[in-house]
Order: C-alpha cells, then structure tokens, then sequence
C-alpha cells in the first residue's frame, strides 16, 4: 500500500468513525472525499494567499517569475458583488450593474 493508499485509508477510517459506521460505505467514502477536496482548497488558499502578499518582492525577480508564480494566485471574489448577489438572489452578479454604472462615468470602490 502506498502513502496516499494509507493516507486515505486512514481519512476514511476518522470519518466512519466519526459517524459511528462499522464498516466503510458510499457515504462515508464521499464525505472523506469531500474533506479531502476541502483540506486540498484550504492549502491553495493559503498558497495564494503567501504569493499575494509577496507580489511586490517577487515581481522585482522579473516577469518570468512574476507570471510563473502569478497562476497559482486564486482570485478573491469581490465582496461587493457577493453582497449583491445575496441580497436579490440574481445569480448573474453585478456585471450589469457595474457595466451601467461605467457608463455613466461611475465606479464603485471599496472604502
């Protein structure tokens, strides 16, 4: 058995266990699953977030660099159009709005 086959194995385990399941099933292979892809998005964050905060260091090392590291770089949904999107339910989010507001030479910036 190999380091990730144990590794996942034991990410299974601590869920059945956790549920009270004897025996490994669907529901709990899916929820180690999906605790896995959690832990997996977590780090991305985490490494995009490392790389945003050393952008201004590292574009200085040039453009080679910059785009190399720029691509692991998650970009932050914008809070505004989050807020937009949960107060009207309009899924399609504020690219109209801001598209209307552009127009009319106007901008909204957050403070």
């Amino acid at each position: 058995m190999t380091e990730t086959e144990r590794k996942a194995l034991a990410l299974m385990n601590e869920v059945r266990l956790e549920r009270g399941i004897p025996a490994p099933d669907y529901l709990s292979a899916r929820a180690a699953l999906i605790r896995a892809i959690e832990q997996h998005e977590a780090f991305r964050q985490e490494v995009s977030d490392v790389i945003s905060e050393l952008s201004s260091e590292y574009t200085s090392m040039g453009d080679y660099y910059a785009d190399k590291l720029q691509r692991l770089v998650i970009t932050k949904p914008d809070p505004i159009a989050e807020a937009w999107v949960e107060a009207t339910g309009n899924s399609v989010g504020m690219l109209p709005v801001m598209q209307a507001l552009a127009a009319r030479g106007l901008k909204i910036t957050n403070i």
